[in-house]
This record gives C-alpha cells, sequence and structure tokens, in this order.
C-alpha cells in the first residue's frame, strides 16, 4: 500500500470515524453525568394520563416496572404561585391514599419539571395509579404545561437487586438508554459533540480550497508550535474537564491552568494561544446554554476566564521591561532549562508509548485487501485504546483525590 494510499485513508475514514466515536461515547458520557440517579427508570406516559380540570391536576396511569418511588408532572410556569399544595397517591383499587405530602406551590414556577417523591412501591408492575395535586387557596389553581413530556414516571430499583441479576441490569441499561433518545435534547447534545467532525469535513470539502497557500503555511506553523504532546496532553485534559467530569473543583482547574503556564514557559508560546482558547472556551457557552447543557457551559466559562488571566499576565510579562531583565538572572534561566527539560522528556514518553502501540498494531503497510481490513480494525482498537486510556486515566486521578480529602 502506498502513503498517499494510507494518508487518503485516514484523512477520508480514520479520522472521521474517530470525530464520530467520540461524539457518541460523549453524548453518553454527559447524559450519565446529568443523571441524578443512575438506578432510576423512568417512562414518559402519555398527555391523556394526566389532565387539570379546575385548577386540580390529576390523573391515572399504569406502573411500567416495579419499584415506582417518584412520578414528574410539568406544570405551565406563567404565573408565579404562593401558598402550600396537596400531592397524594393510591392503587385506584384502594380506598384510601397510599401517600399524602404538602408541598410549596412556589417550587412549581422555579421548578416547572416538579418531582414528587413518596414511598418505594415493589410491586407495583402493571398495576394502576391515581394521583391528585392541588392547591390548598380557593382563588386560583395548577395548569400543566404543554411542553413534553407533562408526566413521568421514576422506578428506583436498588443497586442489589441490579448488580444480582445480570438480565434484569441488561434491560434496565436498555430502558435507559431508550429514554435518552426519548428527551427532546438528544439531538441537540449529540450535534454540539459531533461539531468537531462537522468542521473537519466543512474544511476538507470546502474551506482548504478557498485558503490560499501563503494562509495554509501560516496555519500549519501555528499549530506546529503548539502540537506538542505534553500540550495536547493538558488540552485534551481540559477537554475532559469542561465535556466529562461534572464535579467542579477547584484543585483540578488549578493544577491544569499550572501545567498551561508552565508549558507556555517551557515551549515560549506567546499570549495569543491562551487568547484562542480562551476565545474557543467562551465560543462554546451559548451553543451550550442553548441546548441546554448548563454544567458544561459553566464548566466552559470558568476555563474561558482562567485562559484569559493567563493570557493578561503573559502580555504583562512580554510587554514590560523589568519582566524581561528578570529572564536573563541566571536563577530565572536555570528554573526554565529545568521545566522544559522535563516537558521534553514527557513528550518523548508519549512518542515511545505510540511507538510501541504502532510496532504491535501497525507493523507493515498491508498489499491485499484483507490485509486492509486487518489493518483498518488494528488501527481503530488502537484509537478506542488511547481514547479510553485518557479518559480512564483522567477519572481515576479524580477519584483518587476525592477518596484522600474525604
Amino acid at each position: 500500500m502506498s502513503k498517499t494510499f494510507l494518508i487518503k485513508l485516514t484523512k477520508w475514514i480514520i479520522i472521521p470515524l474517530a470525530f464520530l466515536f467520540s461524539g457518541v461515547i460523549l453524548s453518553f458520557v454527559y447524559f450519565f453525568n446529568s443523571d441524578i440517579n443512575p438506578n432510576v427508570i423512568s417512562i414518559n406516559h402519555s398527555v391523556t394520563s394526566v389532565q387539570d380540570k379546575g385548577g386540580v391536576v390529576s390523573g391515572t396511569f399504569t406502573a411500567q416496572e416495579n419499584y415506582l418511588g417518584v412520578v414528574t408532572v410539568r406544570f405551565d410556569k406563567k404565573e408565579q404561585l404562593s401558598g402550600d399544595s396537596i400531592f397524594r397517591i393510591k392503587n385506584v383499587l384502594d380506598d384510601d391514599w397510599y401517600h399524602t405530602a404538602t408541598i410549596s406551590a412556589e417550587q412549581y414556577y422555579t421548578l416547572p419539571f416538579y418531582s414528587f417523591g413518596f414511598p418505594v412501591i415493589e410491586k407495583s408492575k402493571n398495576q394502576t395509579y391515581q394521583f391528585q395535586i392541588k392547591l390548598l387557596s380557593v382563588d386560583r389553581g395548577l395548569a400543566l404545561s404543554r411542553q413534553e413530556p407533562v408526566f413521568v414516571s421514576n422506578y428506583a430499583y436498588p443497586k442489589e437487586i441490579l448488580l444480582g441479576n445480570f438480565g434484569l441490569l441488561k434491560d434496565f441499561a436498555q430502558k435507559k438508554i431508550d429514554y435518552y433518545f426519548s428527551t427532546q435534547n438528544y439531538w441537540k447534545v449529540f450535534f454540539v459533540y459531533s461539531l468537531p467532525l462537522l468542521l473537519y469535513l466543512l474544511y476538507i470539502l470546502a474551506l482548504h480550497r478557498f485558503i490560499s497557500d501563503k494562509n495554509k503555511n501560516r496555519f500549519e506553523k501555528i499549530f506546529k508550535n503548539f502540537a506538542k504532546p505534553t500540550i495536547i496532553t493538558i488540552l485534551v485534559a481540559m477537554a475532559i474537564d469542561i465535556f466529562v467530569i461534572r464535579k467542579y473543583t477547584n484543585s483540578t482547574t488549578s493544577w491544569l491552568t499550572l501545567l498551561w503556564i508552565l508549558g507556555v514557559i517551557s515551549y515560549r508560546l506567546e499570549a495569543k494561544y491562551s487568547f484562542g482558547f480562551a476565545l474557543i472556551f467562551l465560543t462554546f457557552c451559548p451553543f451550550l446554554l442553548v441546548v441546554p447543557m448548563d454544567w458544561v457551559a459553566e464548566k466552559s466559562a470558568i476555563w474561558a476566564y482562567m485562559m484569559l488571566i493567563v493570557g493578561t499576565l503573559q502580555l504583562i510579562f512580554e510587554s514590560s521591561p523589568i519582566f524581561q531583565k528578570m529572564t536573563n538572572i541566571k536563577f530565572a534561566q536555570l528554573l526554565g532549562k529545568l521545566i522544559r527539560l522535563n516537558f521534553l522528556i514527557f513528550d518523548r514518553l508519549i512518542k515511545n508509548l505510540l511507538n510501541f502501540f504502532k510496532q504491535i498494531f501497525i507493523k507493515k503497510l498491508p498489499t491485499t485487501f484483507i490485509g486492509l481490513i486487518v489493518f483498518l480494525v488494528k488501527l481503530f482498537l488502537l484509537i478506542i485504546f488511547l481514547y479510553i486510556f485518557f479518559i480512564a486515566s483522567f477519572l481515576f486521578m479524580q477519584k483518587l483525590y476525592n477518596f484522600t480529602h474525604l
């Protein structure tokens, strides 16, 4: 196989598949992180299951699973409510209400998609239940939203039950995924995580034809300036912190910012690179808020702020004669060389690791069709392994930090 064919194969197949795979995985990671209760199955019910006659929200539904413990109702938030309300639920075959609770109606305005919890009903599957929500005050009533889903039932499976029955766990996971795809935001989330693929395809199909050779050379030079294994690792860690890790920790942000500063010092990167990444992170925010992916937008804004700080400090340092003189001090030069040496060592380790996997997965270029298929499978497995390695390493460090700071 010629080198030209390998380049085209990577350009048109391997890279797009890697972007697509990343988009799918990150979408599932986002939904999992956004799920407050991973052991809960949610079932959307038809709008005919609930009504708001006379200002009283009520309805009947048939439980789809066992361990019914929560029902969620979406209220109309056009008018802010006050006072208390009563929520009650029972089996339609029973005379008495199974559970009754008094709840502040103000929450239906601030949290219109409100979840009503009650003691879990272990054997609820195929049973029909009736619920009712009404205000204690008589001068106004409750109204339902027109946005679907209006009514959702939730089933809280005990973890020991799920982990002790593989068949049940498999069915549970399938229904969990089905619910994710039934939400109205799933395609928006996938679209956000597919932007790298779309931008890449847009570039290779159209934009590169309108960019002059001079600008292409300029872009290549800019890319080579920061395309170092250590710098890329830091940027990947930032991206994982934004799009994968929901929990915000000051230590993670501080350490990654410090590593970026050391990388700037080591490779003598100009302030425009910090400002460039700040602009990228800041550009993410409005798109993420529209989806909505609130916690991702918040973390992206935090990193935009940190990059702006680093870039501003770089500008001050680059334009100040006092700071320029400080760089001529022997101690400062020795410290800079020490930092650069550590980064170069890490770069070499990464390159050796990649060469090691290259020798295992890609010993020589294939010359037959079967060899091409084997080559593609090995290359795809290598991409998956490296992707999982980066995410798993970061998650492990996060868990280790949380364990040591209990």
